[in-house]
């Protein structure tokens, strides 16, 4: 029941009209040829398949989430990405590659679960001068971080805010509808612990709207600073 339930909430559905940000934020970018891209923290990886999409680069893709990994794969092979597309169970700081193995380190929701100072560390170490560091972040996360980027060597190159409210009005507001119309329909079931995460989380958004207001925060690795 539990599945049914996560199938017809379609949480990926209501997650992809995300993607326009991702594809703009990619455009942002100097074109490099054939970039190598970490997407850490991927999950179930639709903003990696959409990288891989837009570039022709080849991706690392890492999620300490087994199972979401396992989803990502059907999704690789499915768009016939498995030449150019892989997937490491492993946190970023996991990782094992070398100093500066990728172009470009691309995150979404991420970096604001981890420790700022350690993960900034580390994905400066992954990325060569002048590569870079893109993040999909709240605007409130990023100005009490801020200060730490310049410390690591890391300039602010572009950034792209997302509509205000558009965590709200396009993701939370219509799961708030589904989980609504579920629970009526599986009223008489008892697995309705799945729906009542999701309404928590609705909730804690709808509580201060502008709290999840986000940008793509394009970071550059400044030339001459020595990775710590």
């Amino acid at each position: 029941m539990r599945d049914r339930i996560l199938e017809e909430l379609d949480t990926e559905g209501l997650r992809a009209a995300f993607l326009e940000y991702t594809r703009k934020a990619y455009r942002m970018i100097p074109p490099i040829d054939r970039p190598r891209i970490l997407d850490a923290g991927c999950g179930t990886g639709q903003p990696t398949v959409e990288l891989a999409l837009l570039s022709d680069g080849d991706i690392v893709a890492i999620d300490p989430d087994e199972n979401a990994l396992d989803t990502l794969r059907l999704r690789i092979e499915k768009e016939g990405l498995s030449d150019r597309v892989r997937t490491v169970c492993c946190s970023i700081f996991e990782t094992g590659f070398t100093a500066a193995t990728f172009d470009i380190i691309w995150e979404e929701g991420v970096f604001h679960l981890l420790d700022t100072q350690r993960v900034l560390t580390e994905s400066v170490r992954l990325v060569p001068e002048g590569g870079f560091l893109v993040m999909f972040e709240t605007n409130e996360w990023f100005e009490r971080t801020h200060e730490h980027f310049s410390e690591h060597g890391l300039d602010l190159f572009q950034k792209l805010p997302l509509p205000p409210g558009c965590w709200w009005t396009r993701y939370y507001a219509p799961l708030e509808e589904r989980v609504a119309v579920l629970r009526e329909k599986y009223r008489e079931t008892e697995d309705h612990e799945v729906l009542s995460r999701f309404e928590r989380e609705a909730e804690a958004v709808k509580a201060d709207v502008s709290k999840s207001d986000c940008s793509f925060i394009l970071m550059r690795r400044r030339r001459g600073r020595r990775a710590r």
